[in-house]
């Protein structure tokens, strides 16, 4: 059996009582091995180590990098000095996104069929696949349509549903055969299944196939077909012998059964097979002319006849409850009882049998006071009955909604089913458990088992089957701010790494994710439903303030924290207070009234589409609150210091930077403070305004043409010492022909980022498409996104890139394609940027960053941390299947998730990781 990690996150003083007992860590070496000896003898083909008995002391892993691996432990391979794409990390999920609706077990093995795709995170497994007890695994590459049967029959497995060309193999249609390795068609016929389909009829909206059972190479099938293999009587049942199809009596070219006009119910629900006995339930009436054999009967193989099972006078043993029609739902066989459920309340005369009952051969028995509803399964293990369904409760016994188990003499609960509601519609036996599923979505201890759960008789308890990890963020991320280790992200998604609370805005710890307040599973903001307005457009950071803006309102339930707040690592608070109201008044209500947020000291810089903030009247626009109270920057007469042109509706300010005592501010905007040539961008020094160039009362900026008009819009200002980087909509910015769309302003003249010929350094999309969103600054690295492709004329530079002072990077190649996915092409795919010391973080409407699965709408560029030591913790291990490990890393770990490996304990990630290998 190949190793297997339990991971354990602690410090490494704290190892010894969790992994170790009382063996003394060592630091030193052991078994003779010199410190720091180099790990490349140890290491097998596939990167793992030899656990043979001969790994031994600490292995200096400078130039390896290792990852912990839950199956094979430490794996290395060499160590890459390259920044690559990380997700920030996951959410669990449940293994299964959609109602299964059959099951079979052969061994360890679980088959399970329904409308889910992806099951366990492999993209072949949809509609049918195959859980082995560790993991999820496809067949072949999947179905095209839901599955609603399944049988067994040594490697054998027999699929009917509404799934065409299995496997590719065009007579595949409906039914078909998974040996272990391919698909095959059970029988030809040109290219055209086996099954011929009735015209639709709304009355009976049943799949195809809705039953199979399987007795070594005979099959039988159950549902709304006709004329199966082009056998006239074979309608609504059918048997396929391994070579061809045959039908199962009738007469004149019509099949065994007679239908009932009118009811929305299959044929046939069910078939179990005992010895040559071959049983059916459903919805008909007089099987093969018999006329007690209705709603179940029995076919002999060996007298090619069928049989009723009771019943008198032409009327079968099942008795409708009340006027109307009765069903069978269910059934299954052992030995000689023959178990079934139903819609009836009484049965060959025996009343008191509610909706389940069994007959052994000669007469028909109540299994106590019986169900409040028919099952939709039942399955036998041993002298153990389970049933499944949608009825909530078991001869009167409490907790046995859903599921309850019948020991020959009594009903029994299976606590906490009642967590499985609306019910079950299938359910399978095998020694790990009883394997049970439908359309629920659980709450609680069950919140990952929606659809399918297994129950542990031996725990007594329910569990999800082989969870897997989705996106932290379903939706687009709009801001992005960084304080020490923990990374704030707003925007539009819900449910940040499955924390119910973590709506719109989260924290990233470097591990896991952490709302900001909320409550009973809603998030702390509350927003309107137009989606182009942002909940969370900006962030910024202030020691331990964290300030937010937007088109939200009562954060954190307080009344005047609209469209802007305050979160003090515990509450939320209001900028200022107005009676219940925002101290922001919405100037235009096709946009959001903040913006731009900008800190510096005690003063908080904003900027929006808001008019009067706190009351004032000249604080349209921006505004600076000093803990206190809000302050006009400028202005005269009750209006603000900025002129807002009248079309196209762009944000008056889009963006703030700070250097020093220097504001500078950017949007669509012209004449800051009066000043002719500050147009579309301004710097405040405090006391009044200034233009950063321009000429002839015009601004620095040319136009970009574009119909309806010419205009200019400035969406992102970053500083870094005297420079001023500037990005959005504009050409030849101060004059200079190559400063297209981003420029630097050095506090004298205006400077490009590259480019030639008079054009700038960015070229636009397929679309035709450019334009900047975020610019983040990092020593002498400047990053940009937003719409464009080829920065610098380098292939894979496309919607994000770096520029070095000198030229520009990629981030990450992908054979001559960008790092980011659009998941929309209409929003900005990559709208906020913050580099901090080797990361970059980057958030917006993207998916897949870098090829990385999980790493949608906000993702980190980043060097992986480096592996330091592992130090073997048992200087004499038994056996190669018990060594321990303790692994060092360089720095506080990031890059590993303790969500990834089975937790025996808890604690911070700080400088190391230790694994056991058992």
């Amino acid at each position: 059996m190949a190793p297997r990690i339990l991971f354990c996150v602690l410090s490494i003083l704290g190892l010894l009582a969790g992994m170790v007992g009382t063996t003394a860590l060592a630091s030193a070496p052991v078994a003779g091995r010199a410190e720091g000896a180099s790990p490349a003898p140890l290491i097998n083909p596939d990167g793992t180590l030899r656990l043979d008995g001969t790994v031994s002391g600490v292995l200096d892993t400078h130039g390896w990098q290792v990852t912990l691996d839950p199956e094979r432990g430490p794996v290395f391979a060499p160590q890459s000095a390259d920044p690559q794409w990380r997700n920030l990390g996951d959410a669990p999920a449940p293994a299964i996104s959609s109602s299964v609706l059959a099951i079979a077990v052969s061994g360890n093995n679980v088959y399970i069929g329904g409308s889910f795709t992806d099951a366990g995170g492999v993209p072949e497994a949809d509609y049918i696949a195959r859980w082995d007890g560790a993991r999820w695994h496809a067949l072949g590459s999947g179905l095209n349509g839901s599955v609603t049967a399944i049988a067994i029959s040594g490697n054998n497995v027999f699929v009917g549903g509404t799934f065409l060309n299995a496997g590719g193999v065009p007579e595949a249609d409906y039914v078909a055969r998974w040996d272990g390795s391919q698909w095959h068609a059970l029988g030809s016929s040109g290219g055209n299944g086996p099954l011929e389909l009735p015209p639709l009829n709304p009355l009976y909206p049943n799949p195809p196939v809705s039953a199979i059972a399987v007795s070594g190479n005979n099959v039988y099938i159950g549902g709304t077909f006709l004329n199966a293999g082009g056998v006239p009587e074979a309608d609504y049942i059918a048997h396929w012998d391994g070579s061809q199809w045959r039908a199962l009596g009738g007469s004149s070219g019509n099949g065994p059964l007679e239908l009932i006009p009118v009811v929305p119910s299959s044929p046939i629900s069910d078939i179990a097979i005992s010895g040559s006995n071959v049983y059916i339930g459903g919805t008909f009436l007089n099987a093969g002319g018999v006329a007690e054999a209705d709603y179940i009967a029995r076919w002999n193989t060996a007298t090619r006849s069928w049989y009723a099972l009771g019943g008198s006078g032409g009327n079968g043993p099942i008795a409708p409850p009340g006027s109307g029609f009765s069903s069978v739902r269910a059934l299954a066989v052992s030995g000689g009882n023959v178990y079934v459920s139903g819609l009836f309340t009484s049965i060959d005369g025996l009343t008191g049998v509610n909706y389940i009952a069994r007959w052994d051969g000669e007469r028909w028995q109540a299994l106590g006071s019986g169900l409040n509803a028919a099952a939709s399964d039942i399955a036998i293990s041993g002298n153990d009955v389970y049933v499944g369904g949608s009825f909530i409760s078991a001869g009167g016994v409490p907790n046995t909604s859903y599921i309850a188990r019948w020991n020959g003499e009594t009903w029994n609960a299976l606590e906490n089913s009642s967590l499985l509601q609306p019910g079950i519609l299938a359910i399978a036996v095998n020694a790990d458990g009883v394997y049970v599923s439908g359309s629920f979505s659980p709450i609680g201890e069950l919140e990952l088992a929606t659809y399918f759960a297994r129950w542990n008789p031996a725990t007594a308890r329910w569990s999800a089957v082989g969870r897997t990890s989705r996106n932290a963020l379903n939706a687009r991320v709009t801001a992005i701010a960084i304080s020490q280790t923990d990374v704030y992200v707003g925007g539009h998604f819900t449910d940040a790494g499955g924390v119910p609370e973590a709506d719109y805005i989260a924290r990233w710890d470097g591990r896991q994710w952490h709302a900001l307040g909320g409550n009973n599973g809603n998030g702390p903001l509350q927003t309107s439903s137009f989606l182009f307005l942002s909940p969370v457009s900006t962030l910024a950071i202030q020691g331990d303030d964290v300030y937010v803006g937007g088109y939200f309102f009562n954060a954190g339930g307080v009344p005047e924290a609209d469209y802007i707040a305050r979160w003090d690592g515990s509450n939320w608070h209001a900028l200022g207070s107005s009676d219940g109201n925002s101290p922001l008044m919405q100037s235009d209500f096709s946009l959001s009234p903040v913006q731009a947020i900008a800190v510096s000291g005690n003063d908080v810089y904003v900027g929006g589409a808001f008019l009067n903030a706190g009351g004032v009247p000249e604080a349209d626009y921006i505004a600076r609150w000093d803990g206190t109270r809000w302050y006009a920057l400028g202005g005269s007469s009750g209006n603000g210091p900025l002129q807002r042109p009248e079309y196209p509706p762009f944000y008056p300010v889009s963006t703030i930077a700070i250097s020093g005592n220097n504001v500078y501010v950017g949007g669509y905007f012209t004449n800051a403070g009066g000043v002719p040539e500050a147009d579309y961008i301004a710097r405040w020094d405090g006391v009044r305004w200034y233009a950063l160039g321009g000429s002839n009362s015009n601004g620095p900026f040319s136009p970009v043409p574009e119909n309806p008009v010419n205009f200019v819009n400035i969406r992102d200002i970053a500083t870094s010492g005297s420079n001023v980087y500037v990005g959005g909509a504009f050409l030849n910015a101060g004059g200079v022909p190559e400063a297209d769309y981003i420029a630097r302003w050095d506090g004298t003249h205006w400077h490009a980022l590259g480019g030639s010929s008079g054009n700038g350094p960015l070229n636009p999309t397929s679309a035709g498409r450019i334009d900047i969103s975020a610019i983040s600054v990092n020593e002498n690295n400047t990053y940009v996104g937003g719409w464009f492709e080829n920065a610098g004329g380098v292939p894979e530079a496309d919607d994000i890139a770096r520029w070095d002072g000198r030229r520009w990077y990629a981030l990450g190649s992908s054979g001559g394609a960008g790092p980011l996915t659009y998941a929309d092409p209409g929003l900005s795919p990559a709208q906020a940027l913050v580099a901090s010391e080797n990361d970059v973080y980057v958030g917006g409407s993207f998916t897949d960053a870098g090829g990385v699965a999980l790493a949608d709408y906000a993702a980190v560029y980043a060097t992986p941390p480096a592996v330091t030591s592992i130090t073997r913790l048992d200087a004499s291990p038994t056996s190669a299947a018990t060594v321990a490990y303790r692994v060092t890393f360089s720095e506080t770990v990031t890059g590993v998730e303790a969500n990834d490996f089975s937790l025996t304990a808890t604690g911070e990630i700080s400088g190391a990781v230790v694994a056991s290998v058992i």
